[in-house]
């Protein structure tokens, strides 16, 4: 598994989106899913919101839980939840879907253990960053949070 892994990192180039927000720009994973979520989903945030998510990057600078990770459950959250967590239906199951998607994804979902098997020094964690975003994606297209063109379900 982390040959095939290591075969799909080498193999794939990131995104421009996250190579210019990441590396032009100087995000950190967290800060990068959130932006280019709020540019893809419309999620309406304003410009210095990815600032909430400045001590996750790193697995929140301890290397726990990958900061692309914590950032993809910030996007849902904002898809999702209309007043509050608690009284939104179904939030946990949510989330440990999603954790789940991530986890089965990159076989881990600890900073520690994905950064050996996808960051690179050029790249940084630009890899990483791309497949949770595209886990992300995949995961709200099912769950019917966004629609067809990446909006918002209601919107679509």
């Amino acid at each position: 598994m982390e040959e095939i892994r290591e075969e799909i990192r080498k193999a794939k180039q990131a995104d421009p989106e996250v190579r210019r927000t990441m590396l032009a720009e100087d995000h950190n994973c967290a800060e990068t899913v959130v932006l280019l979520g709020n540019e893809r989903y419309g999620l309406g945030l304003s410009d210095d919101a990815f600032r909430l998510l400045s001590g996750f990057g790193g697995g929140m600078c301890v290397g726990k839980t990958c900061g692309a990770v914590t950032g993809a459950i910030a996007v849902l959250g904002k898809l999702a939840v209309k007043d509050r967590a608690h009284r939104t239906e179904n939030w946990h199951e949510l989330v440990e879907g999603l954790f789940a998607a991530m986890n089965e994804a990159f076989g881990a979902t600890d900073c520690d253990d994905i950064v050996p098997l996808y960051r690179t020094e050029e790249e940084r964690c630009c890899a990483t960053v791309d497949l949770a975003l595209e886990v992300l994606d995949d995961y709200l297209r099912e769950q019917g949070l966004i629609g067809p063109d990446g909006h918002g379900a209601s919107e679509g």
